[in-house]
This record gives structure tokens, C-alpha cells and sequence, in this order.
């Protein structure tokens, strides 16, 4: 057994996998504010499954720019930035740790277990949370480029627009993303029920009963990830596309228009064989059962 961690901007899932991909245990909570308070409780539902299976390593995924072990940067987890989490997770649980950014993590889940097409080598993994992360396998194996390939959240796609928390603007994560959703659902006019908060949960619930706010709001994030694809598939031209993290629960209202976008806006796209675009066939455990399966790399 392995355990796979994927830390997010809201929440953290810890998942204990067999080398099948199995799932055999998953734990959910919010993360923490700090990587010092997240990671002990990490380590303390590790040594509960100690006590019973043979742990044999730890894989733990990330947002941002990872290297060596260390979380170099976070646009949303700004309390983990610049620790070496690698180092201290390996402490904490005296089990040999590989660390990885979360959309590498889920493409190599949904590569190896997932939703790749059949006989495939290459697959770009989208992972729609809080903001929006990547993840390349080619040729079979995961795509680190020099340590920080995948980071397509961060292409700039709309010069001088929204202020993203990298400091850059205009980057494609404040166009697509949960958070994304709900910026477009506000400023379409759309408000939360009394005593709630407006969230991607609510935007995409109310969009499938008809609300015109949040029908416009998915109808904008989903053309905004096309046109961003088309940038993505005209370097690389993978031959699977897949949405993960926990707006792609939505892929039923975000796909047919993503795919037209593409269509209209990358080259040769009237004629070309386009990607599939698919959403992940692990769902939510893209993450965990990617970083579990990573983890046997370090173990």
C-alpha cells in the first residue's frame, strides 16, 4: 500500500491505495493555514493505517511551483509557500516521500487508472478547484520539463486582465476555475441564498435549474477553457484531454460549448482530429490515487 495526499485550496484528501489503484481508505478536511498544522495531520492518519497495513511511502500533491521536495510557490496556499514539505512529511511519518504538483498527480492517476484512451502515451489532465492546475504525461511517463512543466493555469491569455494571485494578469485560472465561476455568477447579478455563502457548488446548481445568471456564468467559463485549450493543443497535441478536480463535476454543462470553442479557435480545428475532451473517470480521487502511485517511485 501507498498513500496519496492532495492538498487543495479548501480542502485536503488522504487516500491509502493499493498498487491497483484501489482505494481502500480516504479521508477529507479543510486544509490547513499552515503546511506545519496540515502536514501533523497528515502524519496522524498515516500511523492510524500504519498500525494495520504496510505503508510503503508517501505521495503528496500540490498547487504551485514544486522542486526538490520543497513547495516553492502557492498562489492559493499562501501558508505553505517555501516550506520543504517533502522533508517533513518524511519525518512526521518515517516513510520515504515523493512531492509533485497536483495536476501531475492527476493525469498520472487517470493515465495509469483512469481515462486515458486505450494504447495512448500522452495526456493533458485539467484540474478545476480553486484555481486551475496541469499535469502532461507524454511518452508514457509524467512530464516534469525541468521541474515545473504543467503550470498552464498561469498562461496569460488575456493581456492586462483579471489580477491573479500569482501576481500576474489575465493568466487562464481566473477564467476558468471555481472561483472563476463565481466571479462571473456575481457579476452577472447572481447572489447567495440568505446565511450562505455563493460558491461553484451553488453557481452549477443553480445553472442546472434554468438560472440565467449561472447558466451565463458556465456558459463563459466553458468558452474560456476552450480558447485556452486551443493554445495547450497547439503545442502539444495530446491524445487526451482530461478534467479533474472538483468543477469538473459539471463537465455535462461545461463540455459541448469548451469543445466548440476549440474547434473555432485552434488551427485546422474544422478539420483536424481534435483530443477527446473527457472528464476524470476517477473523479475527485484523480489526485490521491496520481500521488499514491508516484509515491512507489520513492518507496
Amino acid at each position: 500500500m501507498t498513500v496519496g495526499v492532495d492538498v487543495g485550496g479548501t480542502k485536503t484528501a488522504v487516500a491509502l491505495v493499493g498498487l491497483d489503484g484501489v482505494v481502500h481508505d480516504e479521508r477529507r478536511n479543510p486544509t490547513a493555514g499552515s503546511a506545519e498544522d496540515g502536514l501533523a495531520l497528515v502524519a496522524k492518519l498515516i500511523a492510524e493505517w500504519q498500525g494495520e497495513f504496510d505503508v510503503l511511502g508517501v505521495g503528496l500533491a500540490t498547487p504551485g511551483l514544486v522542486r526538490g521536495g520543497v513547495l516553492e510557490s502557492a498562489a492559493n496556499l499562501s501558508g505553505w509557500a517555501g516550506v520543504a514539505v517533502g522533508p517533513l512529511l518524511a519525518d512526521l511519518t518515517g516513510r520515504p516521500v515523493l512531492v509533485d504538483n497536483d495536476g501531475r498527480a492527476a493525469a498520472w492517476g487517470e493515465f495509469l487508472h483512469g481515462a486515458a484512451v486505450p494504447g495512448s502515451s500522452d495526456l493533458l489532465c485539467l484540474t478545476l478547484g480553486t484555481g486551475l492546475g496541469g499535469g502532461l504525461v507524454l511518452q508514457g511517463r509524467p512530464y516534469r520539463g525541468g521541474g515545473l512543466a504543467g503550470e498552464v493555469g498561469h498562461m496569460v491569455l488575456v493581456p492586462d486582465g483579471r489580477l491573479c494571485g500569482c501576481g500576474a494578469c489575465g493568466c487562464w485560472e481566473r477564467y476558468v476555475s471555481g472561483s472563476a465561476l463565481v466571479e462571473e455568477a456575481h457579476g452577472l447579478g447572481m447572489r447567495a441564498a440568505p446565511g450562505r455563502a455563493l460558491d461553484g457548488r451553488s453557481v452549477v446548481a443553480a445553472a442546472r435549474q434554468g438560472d440565467p445568471a449561472a447558466s451565463t456564468a458556465v456558459h463563459n467559463v466553458a468558452r474560456s477553457l476552450g480558447e485556452g485549450l486551443a493554445v495547450v493543443v497547439t503545442l502539444l497535441d495530446p491524445q487526451t484531454v482530461v478534467l479533474a478536480g472538483g468543477l469538473s463535476a459539471a463537465g455535462d454543462l461545461l463540455l459541448p460549448e469548451a469543445r466548440r470553442a476549440l474547434a473555432e479557435t485552434v488551427i485546422g480545428g474544422r478539420t483536424r482530429h481534435l483530443p477527446p475532451l473527457r472528464t476524470a473517470a476517477l473523479g475527485s480521487r484523480a489526485g490521491v490515487v496520481g500521488a499514491a502511485a508516484l509515491a512507489r517511485e520513492a518507496a
